[in-house]
């Protein structure tokens, strides 16, 4: 009987959220085995690569990535599509490997169907980029499951980074990352580009999948354990006389979790009406778009050519770290903003284009908290996380003795929004089954010191359903 050792991390981005890490993904090759058997993969899958270089030591995977840009936009993935739908059908219909029956994966779907509040929070991080990642994969005629490894990677967190140095949707540690092209530059970390990431994921999926003589499974494993571990696996199976099938192999616990967890979650997603699970409406048509800059553009004023928030921006162009898209960047959009930023550029002197624009100073926020009977200044200032001075002073309140029951006082600045809105509702936060302390205190935006506090709660023992 093999020994299991249970090695599941915690993604602290999610609020704890149990996702297995892609620890190790070194494949032990030489850089032109590498690239041998990435063109031999896309060639098998009817694609082309550029692997070789472009003899300046810089990686010729850019101009792959370029090409794969310009299919997807031919082929309408960013703002021509015309289909009419959900996303989660077009993935639906597109699951090829995990129609299983294991119990491995029985317990991962249980897990999820236990946890949907995680769920929930997993699909609301994906609708700014699932339908890229779903085109992308079936434009190269892959499986559909591989559209929901970013969901047990990271989470769908574009930003999201693991203890193993992995980072990005796709948890790409740095030396793969380096032999699929995804090298570091002034400008920021390609792991963390929607674009450039998925393209060397599938690149690297696809060179796996070759790799192991077409098992996806295989490719799967290697992908989170690296393919030495796997290949090693194999080896020890055939000198045994044993099977050399996935789940025959003696594998880290951590990536049978990994690919029982990626199965379930598809058979959870294929099944979500039985199971009562609610997918949010994401329309299968293009939301981004994505914009080829004729010139170095400083991230703000992006934003404001195309009048939206520079947050969201930065949110969709994760990769870029200190706010400036150099020239010939694949720029990710929203799809209504591309042609009136791209007009803006064309006309725009690069030296406007890359002044940054200071930010207005934000208004400071305003909510009230209520005093309920037998509550101090203390107590008001606790529960709405500032200091008793700063209460006093924004409503000129000079002695206790200018409170009284049912007053409501004003509470500035966002440290003590989150608190004041959650204690003046006063409204019970139901516990649902599965829920945690750390679960309960994100759902209300309060920290888990004050829900213990509140509700004399001295350990997670005392939560009952």
């Amino acid at each position: 009987m093999k020994k299991r050792i249970i090695a599941v991390a915690t993604l602290m981005a999610l609020g704890g959220i149990p996702m297995v890490w892609a620890e190790s993904q070194t494949i032990g090759l030489q850089q032109s085995d590498l690239q041998s058997g990435v063109a031999e993969a896309l060639n098998s899958t009817g694609q082309t690569a550029d692997l070789q270089g472009d003899g300046n030591g810089q990686s010729g995977n850019a101009s792959s990535l370029s090409a794969t840009l310009q299919q997807f936009e031919a082929s309408g993935a960013f703002g021509h599509q015309t289909e009419i739908g959900n996303v989660w059908t077009h993935i639906d219909d597109g699951l090829r490997i995990s129609d299983v029956s294991r119990v491995e994966v029985d317990k991962w779907r249980t897990w999820f169907l236990q946890h949907q509040g995680k769920l929930e929070q997993i699909f609301d991080n994906s609708r700014p980029f699932l339908y890229y990642v779903v085109s992308a994969i079936a434009q190269r005629g892959l499986p559909m499951e591989l559209a929901l490894l970013p969901a047990i990677e990271s989470g769908y967190n574009p930003k999201a980074y693991s203890p193993a140095a992995a980072a990005g949707l796709w948890q790409f540690i740095p030396g793969t990352a380096r032999n699929f092209g995804l090298q570091n530059t002034r400008y920021g970390d390609p792991r963390l580009s929607l674009t450039a990431s998925t393209n060397a994921a599938l690149d690297y999926l696809s060179y796996l999948y070759n790799y192991f003589g077409g098992n996806w499974l295989l490719a799967i494993a290697s992908y989170n354990a690296g393919q030495g571990t796997v290949s090693a696996a194999i080896q020890q199976n055939v000198a045994a006389g044993k099977p050399t099938d996935f789940w025959d192999l003696d594998l880290p616990e951590q990536t049978e979790n990994y690919v029982a967890e990626l199965l379930a979650l598809a058979q959870v997603i294929k099944n979500a009406s039985a199971y009562h699970v609610s997918l949010p409406v994401i329309p299968n048509a293009a939301h981004i778009a994505v914009v080829t800059t004729p010139k170095s553009v400083a991230l703000n004023v992006a934003a404001n050519l195309m009048n939206m928030p520079v947050s969201e921006l930065r949110r969709l162009n994760a990769g870029l770290s200190y706010g400036v898209a150099p020239a010939d960047y694949q720029l990710v959009v929203p799809k209504g903003k591309a042609g009136a930023l791209k007009t803006a550029l064309l006309t725009m002197p690069q030296e406007v284009a890359t002044r940054s624009i200071a930010a207005p100073a934000a208004a400071p926020r305003l909510s009230h908290i209520t005093l309920r009977r037998g509550e101090t200044l203390w107590h008001l200032a606790q529960r709405a996380g500032v200091s008793i001075t700063n209460l006093k002073r924004w409503n000129h309140i000079r002695s206790a003795r200018d409170l009284r029951v049912g007053q409501r006082l004003v509470v500035y600045g966002a440290s003590g929004l989150r608190h004041a809105i959650y204690a003046q509702n006063s409204q019970p936060l139901r516990v649902r089954p599965g829920n945690t302390l750390s679960q309960l205190a994100q759902r209300a935006g309060v920290s888990v010191h004050d829900l213990m506090r509140w509700n004399h709660i001295r350990s997670a023992r005392d939560l009952q359903v």
